[in-house]
């Protein structure tokens, strides 16, 4: 309605369906159930939603480089950090660290592969649907679930891991 494209087709709403039992599903077998977590995730879906279909419009109307949508964005999440880091006291300690050449190293090189990444999001929300981008997404997330439960003993029963497999 918003951008002017259709409703979703049956399918698609029994895909929506399916995706909201497996959420409910998760949720009653978590035992670590937090209500306040749950807002969080509630807020997060929000703001991932909107994030998802209006980039994907975003990248269909405005004329920019992929590495335009790169800096773009990660400028445009820069300015909320400048503004919390003094709020909360944080510049001080940044000033105030010690940094060794492995810590640095370490800093760097998540910051080229952050940019990476960045850059291979926008090709493929260039390339891809929205709907599409979401389901690499999820199947990533997917992929770092089964390695937690490899690696840590802090993760969903087995039932849990069912419902998430229904994302």
């Amino acid at each position: 309605m918003w951008l002017g494209r259709a409703l979703p087709s049956a399918r698609s709403w029994i895909c929506l369906v399916v995706l909201l039992v497996g959420s409910i599903g998760y949720v009653r077998v978590d035992a670590d159930f937090r209500i306040d977590a749950y807002y969080w995730l509630l807020l997060w879906y929000a703001f991932f939603t909107f994030d998802t279909v209006y980039v994907k419009h975003i990248c269909d109307t405005v004329k920019m480089t992929n590495w335009s949508r790169v800096y773009y964005a990660n400028l445009m999440a820069s300015v909320p950090l400048l503004v919390v880091l003094p709020v909360l006291g944080e510049h001080a300690r940044v000033w105030t660290l010690k940094w060794s050449l492995p810590g640095g190293a370490a800093l760097a090189l998540s910051c080229v592969l952050g940019v990476a990444m960045s850059h291979a999001s926008y090709l493929l929300r260039e390339a891809v649907s929205a709907t599409l981008f979401t389901i690499v997404g999820i199947i990533c997330k997917v992929v770092t679930v089964i390695i937690n439960v490899m690696i840590w003993d802090k993760h969903a029963s087995p039932a849990g891991i069912g419902f998430l497999l229904l994302w």
